[in-house]
């Protein structure tokens, strides 16, 4: 099940955006339909059948237009280059990541890949290599995390990470050391209570505010960011009530809405 929400959140994107209310029932409905992004890499999208991948692809990431990283089930993280004309992917080998690896997430400075093992409770950090996009395990890594971790997501400068632990239906926060990438969690400091199953993450471009997609409860949970030790506090109504078993949320760029996916009900 989490290895399908993975594939499902991207695969969102390759198509045109559909907005519709719960109640619309799919038809009925005003509904407003987005540009499709030019090119969006998941499990194995545009990548060319020969270049296959590991076992069962799941998350996938860019780091920046030049490398895309892929998680496997066989435990493994492929490595890609991206032709910068055509968007077409080079193989590049693969990486040992934890158990189980699941959705992937680079800072916003290019330099670190986090990794969410789900099959042992932890969190991987690769260090991106500046050329050729290789990826080296830093000291440390792998760090402990809560039970399930799989989604993730950074805020804006970098300095935290946040990640939802599935099996605790919570979010767990990291510092994220600025030299070496290495995590650390300041005292006190979470985890901090979810919905039911918190299968999606994406923090507002202000990096004020953490939203949370929580497949099984249907709603979607809203913290106000700590800029000091980014401890979540729950904002006023949250959790939002969402559709049927929400999978997927983003925020648009300038930070006026939160779009959510519904697997269940075929909704956003």
């Amino acid at each position: 099940m989490k290895r399908l929400f993975s594939c499902i959140r991207a695969v969102l994107f390759l198509m045109p955006l559909t907005l519709a209310a719960c109640s619309s029932g799919g038809d009925g409905g005003t509904t407003t339909t987005a540009p499709t992004p030019a090119a969006v890499f998941v499990c194995n999208g545009p990548v060319p059948a020969a270049l296959g991948a590991g076992t069962n692809p799941g998350g996938a990431s860019l780091s920046t237009p030049r490398f895309a990283y892929v998680s496997n089930e066989d435990n493994t993280l492929s490595m890609y280059t991206v032709n910068a004309g055509s968007g077409n992917l080079r193989a590049n080998g693969y990486v040992l990541a934890g158990r189980s690896p699941g959705e992937l997430v680079v800072d916003p400075g290019n330099r670190f890949l986090f990794v969410p093992n789900t099959g042992d409770d932890t969190i991987s950090v690769f260090l991106i290599g500046v050329t050729d996009g290789s990826l080296t395990e830093i000291a440390g890594s792998p760090f402990p995390a809560g039970i399930e971790p799989s989604p993730a997501s950074v805020d804006p400068r970098g300095r935290f990470l946040f990640v939802g632990n599935t099996g605790g239906n919570n979010i767990s926060v990291f510092q994220i050391a600025p030299g070496s990438g290495a995590l650390f969690q300041a005292p006190g400091v979470g985890p901090f209570a979810a919905g039911q199953f918190p299968v999606a993450l994406t923090v507002d471009p202000t990096g004020q505010f953490l939203y949370v997609a929580n497949a099984d409860s249907n709603d979607v949970s809203a913290f106000r960011i700590s800029a000091a030790t980014g401890a979540l506090t729950p904002l006023a109504g949250s959790p939002y009530a969402a559709c049927e078993t929400p999978v997927s949320i983003a925020m648009d760029p300038q930070g006026r809405a939160v779009y959510v996916s519904n697997l269940n009900s075929g909704t956003v």
